[in-house]
Order: structure tokens, then sequence, then C-alpha cells
């Protein structure tokens, strides 16, 4: 059993939460990334389940600006999503 000792962490704005025994900060990172992994595991459309990953780090994490972009070789990267749209790579 974790004790108030246990979730508390410099400069951090870890919360202990006293119904099950684990900090707030952890459960939302775990639920994100339940979210996330869903999201892009029952995806038949990759760069849409790409923008249904940047709405959850919106909505859980607070993101303000996010974007995933793809290389292949020696061509220049292309923003494949982004949040808000027209993020451009310059």
């Amino acid at each position: 059993m974790a004790t108030l000792d246990d979730t508390r962490e410099t400069g951090s704005a870890t919360h202990f939460n006293p119904g099950n025994g684990r900090p707030t900060g952890e459960i939302r990172k775990l639920s994100s990334l339940l979210e996330v992994s869903q999201a892009l595991a029952n995806a038949t459309n990759f760069k849409a389940s790409v923008h249904r990953v940047l709405e959850i780090l919106e909505k859980s994490h607070d993101a303000v600006r996010s974007a995933v972009a793809l290389t292949a070789g020696d061509h220049p990267p292309e923003i494949l999503a982004a949040r808000p749209p027209g993020i451009r790579w310059d």
C-alpha cells in the first residue's frame, strides 16, 4: 500500500488519491496511454488515428500544440497530423 510519502515528487503536481492509494497523475497517464493504444490498434485509417491521438493529448494533458511528422531517407519531414491545424515544418 502506498503512503503519502511514497507519492510526493519534488517539483511535481502529483497528488495522493486516498481512494485507491495511487497518485491521480499516474492514473491519468495510464488512462491516456490506454486510449492512445486503442486508437492506434483499432485503426483502419492511420492518419485519422494519429489525429485522434493528438486530440487525446489535448484533452487529457492540456497540450497546446502537437504534431506528428514522418520522414523517409533524405526527404524533408512531412507533417501527418497537427493540433491546431496549420502547423508547418520550417
